[in-house]
């Protein structure tokens, strides 16, 4: 059918159901995958976000059921029972159907049900995590969530450096968006961004207006939302929808602008992370002076606002020549990691510039962008058109 999140009316689907309001009360999906008996399976969880009720099965036996469906059989037609409104993901452990797996093809199917045919909306977000933490929320903007704090010693880099052939240069941010499990690149003042799947092939490109300036980041928010940033303290919070094509400042019903300091030029803002729990932006100014900036997400409307300062980055990151990008890690109790292009390491620092650690990256490119994925992998992409992955210890 298509990639999930499916449903309609809350902007956060990736596949929108448009004919389904006043028409039907129930949507059936499947998916495939491998399943080897020599693997070591100890966790097996599902992760799902939905609106109203649902039932999940694993090869065609029930594994779990929301409760506002009535017990026994359920048909297309069956009601759930009262609302629930999408938002906050639940897990389940489904370690105890592990019997239910066969070698070979597996078939994981969903079907959701609204509580009456005119509801408003229909959500269902869904994911099963095999030996790994879930996330608390597939639809945040920064990777999965853990209550353990990763370590940058534990990374080692994964592979060659990739170089992206239908780049031909001016490469610079990169943010994973889970609900689509998809990456999305930016160029550096070229006005392009890229989605690309998890091999890095191309999705599709998004032309985006003059107007958005020297564009260096862009980070995923959540229900279609990204935030760019550019050299002139420029933050633009930007809906992109599955089928969005093109973006234009002057589209204010899509694009909201904020100013946040001065012009920085070319020693401006390079790097913008996103906290989805406390809706907080974190940004990196480049040098002269080194800066990071934090501000809660402000209301709708163009604003041109005050950030704040959380300490002193020219004194607590002075073994970085310069900052280059930022993503945030949600990991434990939250931190920040920033990539410098000129000394080729990502710092681990919190919120109070408390240094955790160190990562020297493995080639001297001009590294521009990071993103944690789904798995904590690091994703960093570089001028002019290179991508290298870095993977934390099993």
């Amino acid at each position: 059918m298509g990639a999930s999140g499916f449903g309609y009316g809350d902007a956060d689907d990736a596949t929108v159901l448009d004919d389904m309001a006043g028409a039907y009360l129930s949507v059936y999906t499947r998916k495939l995958f491998q399943y080897s008996s020599s693997s070591t399976l100890t966790s097996m969880t599902l992760t799902i976000d939905y609106d109203d009720a649902f039932i999940a099965y694993l090869n065609g036996v029930e594994v779990v059921r929301s409760g506002n469906l009535p017990s026994g059989s359920v048909a297309f037609n069956t009601a759930a029972l009262s609302t629930r409104e999408a938002g906050t993901a639940v897990n389940f452990d489904m370690m105890s159907f592990v019997d239910n797996l066969r070698e070979g093809e597996n078939v994981f199917a969903i079907e959701v049900h609204n509580q009456s045919l005119n509801s408003s909306d229909l959500s269902l977000i869904a994911r099963i995590y095999f030996n790994e933490a879930p996330p608390s929320n597939p639809n945040n903007g920064g990777g999965s969530t853990s209550t353990t704090r990763g370590s940058l010693s534990d990374y080692t880099v994964v592979g060659d450096l990739n170089s992206i052939n239908f780049i031909v240069n001016d490469l610079s941010g990169i943010t994973y968006a889970e609900s689509s499990n998809s990456y999305f690149l930016i160029q550096n003042n070229g006005g392009k961004i890229w989605e690309v799947d998890t091999n890095f092939s191309l999705i599709r490109t998004i032309q985006m207006s003059n107007s958005f300036g020297d564009t260096e980041d862009i980070v995923y928010m959540g229900n279609n939302e990204f935030a760019i940033v550019n050299e002139a303290s420029k933050l633009f919070i930007v809906t992109i929808m599955p089928n969005t094509t093109t973006l234009n400042t002057t589209d204010t019903t899509n694009v909201q602008t904020i100013i946040f300091a001065e012009n920085g030029g070319n020693a401006g803002p390079e790097g913008v992370a996103f906290n989805p729990t406390t809706q907080t932006f974190y940004i990196v100014k480049e040098q002269s002076p080194k800066v990071i900036y934090s501000f809660q997400r402000p209301s709708s409307g163009n604003q041109t606002i005050t950030p704040n300062i959380p300490f002193n980055a020219e004194t607590v990151l002075a073994m970085l020549n310069d900052l280059s990008a930022i993503t945030y890690d949600p990991r434990g109790d939250g931190s920040l990691l920033i990539l410098s292009h000129l000394s080729h390491a990502v710092v681990d620092i919190d919120i109070s510039g408390t240094i955790a650690g160190v990562l020297t990256l493995a080639d001297t490119t001009q590294h521009e962008g990071i993103t944690l994925d789904n798995n904590f992998n690091l994703q960093i992409t570089s001028e002019a058109n290179y991508q290298r992955t870095y993977s934390p210890a099993p």
